[in-house]
């Protein structure tokens, strides 16, 4: 059994992947997690990342050099006082996510459904719910956290405008729908920011933006330009929109995010992706990359395991436990008040809009 447990799994891991383009396994979108993601490697070093999987413990402070207001002199000198910057620490929250696997081999003994496609199955409705769609408390999904996440880290000390219909109420930019990306770059240059940008918003925003996009050049109006490779899009469930709001929108520099993921020492303890243990025994610590990039520390465990199915009291099953640590980090600031991430909440359009 020992080898076709192996064979059992790989074949079963490789089916998950497949199975996404499903229409049954459709899953939601998850633009505030895969925005984050694709900024790591801009973000954290590579010597970090690697010391962050790698280590026996998951890093729990990553080092970082405060900004500070250099001294401007204006003569030359022997003894002129030097600055020392301060540096700072800063503390990664860890969150542990998971999902189990359980099949019995003789449950599909001329069953219809294979054992491999049973496991990838479940892969699969384990993968869309710790990602996208659980809720609950404590459990939430990585796309809801990384949601959560961004709207924390909101600049809070935005830079005050005189853009006619703008407004700022409760750390967002409040702007006419009209004048959405009109006012942007001007209110990126305001509070100092610098493209390209993730525009990350809820499913409704996507309207709007379908609408400018059909306005090209030979229209009277071009308003497919502003929509240019300034901004790269995304859309989340988990996005609440205030009352008397249209759209919510996350903005922020890509690259100013990160995702750092932490398996078990066991996992990997025989070097690269292999762990303790062994398919010939009743465990096996393993790894597993899934279709989003992420590593996976897989626990199987194999064995006599009791069941209420007749017959199958004593039966034979095979348990994968799938686990991993994830942190988010993001550009650091000694600013109060102050990130890379500017909120916006669309209204309407209003006669006060067209003014500009």
């Amino acid at each position: 059994m020992a080898g076709i447990a192996a064979t059992v799994f790989d074949k079963a891991v490789i089916m998950a992947k497949d199975k996404f383009t499903e229409f049954e396994n459709r899953n939601s979108l998850m633009g505030s997690y895969m925005a984050l993601r694709e900024g790591t490697n801009q973000l954290v070093t590579k010597t970090a990342l690697e010391k962050a999987r790698t280590s026996q413990e998951r890093q729990v402070t990553i080092p970082v050099l405060k900004r500070y207001n250099a001294t401007v002199h204006n003569q030359r000198g022997l003894n002129l006082p030097g600055d020392e910057p301060e540096s700072d620490l800063v503390t990664l929250n860890w969150f542990t996510r998971g999902f189990t696997v359980k099949t019995r081999e003789a449950v599909h003994q001329g069953n219809y459904i294979s054992e491999a496609e049973y496991i990838a199955h479940q892969i699969q409705n384990g993968l869309r719910a710790v990602y996208q769609n659980n809720l609950v408390a404590g459990k939430e999904s990585f796309d809801k956290m990384a949601t959560d996440y961004l709207n924390a880290s909101k600049t809070t000390a935005l830079a005050t405008t005189t853009l006619a219909g703008v407004t700022i109420a409760g750390g967002a930019y409040e702007i006419p729908q009209d004048k959405l990306y009109i006012y942007m770059p001007t209110l990126f240059m305001k509070n100092e920011l610098q493209g390209p940008f993730h525009d990350v918003a809820n499913y409704d925003a996507m309207a709007m933006r379908t609408y400018m996009s059909t306005m090209g050049s030979a229209n009277q109006q071009n308003l497919e330009k502003l929509l240019s490779s300034q901004y790269d899009f995304g859309y989340s469930p988990h996005i609440t929109v205030p009352a008397n709001t249209l759209e919510s929108h996350y903005m922020f520099g890509k690259g100013s995010y990160g995702v750092l993921d932490w398996i078990e020492y066991d996992c990997r303890s025989n070097g690269g992706y292999d762990g303790k243990g062994s398919w010939d025994g009743t465990y096996k610590y393993t790894t597993w990359e899934d279709p989003y990039g992420a590593l996976w520390g897989v626990l199987v465990t194999m064995g006599p395991n009791e069941s209420t199915i007749p017959g199958l009291e004593r039966s034979y099953a095979m348990q994968m436990d799938f686990f991993k640590d994830t942190a988010f980090v993001k550009s650091y600031s000694s600013e109060a008040g102050k990130s890379e991430t500017i909120k916006v909440n669309v209204k309407a359009p209003s006669t006060a809009s067209q003014a500009a």
